[in-house]
């Protein structure tokens, strides 16, 4: 796989991450209302009086806040071993940064891959507001690379 593939693979892991932790947070609210919800039934039975009739019941919807918690649980591992893989990946893509022999395209490439900026975001902290700098500067290193990964691979 080559490098511009990789990082855009990273990059659709930092969003799967943000994913996994946004639906951990949801469920922790689901929980929160299912806590303050007061639900009530009545059933047939004989009272503290020793009279028989229907006996109101109130409180919390205990198995959906348990269902609520194992799902929450479950999310919540996930987003550990998701988080645990992209720190990973990102120490593995920033040791094959740290390989380009241009300090430009390695600023470049970490601040867009690693950092997740936008191009434009990434050409405006580099002096170059309003303009697809960092993208062309990005394209061309990859079509300049892209023909030696494949002369390498034994690839034409």
């Amino acid at each position: 796989m080559s490098l511009k593939e990789e990082l855009q693979q990273y990059l659709g892991i930092m969003c799967e991450v943000r994913d996994a932790k946004q639906r951990a947070a949801e469920l922790g609210r689901r929980i929160r209302e299912a806590e303050a919800t007061q639900v009530s039934d009545s059933v047939y039975g004989t009272r503290e009086d020793g009279t028989n009739g229907h006996i109101r019941i109130t409180g919390v919807p205990l198995p959906e806040i348990d269902k609520l918690t194992d799902l929450r649980k479950k999310r919540e591992m996930r987003f550990k071993v998701l988080a645990f893989e992209q720190e990973q990946r990102a120490a593995y893509l920033e040791a094959r940064i740290e390989e380009i022999p241009d300090p430009t395209i390695r600023v470049i490439l970490r601040q867009r891959y690693i950092d997740g900026m936008t191009w434009d975001v990434v050409s405006r902290h580099n002096g170059h507001a309003g303009t697809d700098w960092a993208r062309v500067r990005a394209a061309r290193f990859f079509a300049a690379t892209e023909g030696g990964e494949q002369e390498m691979r034994g690839e034409e």
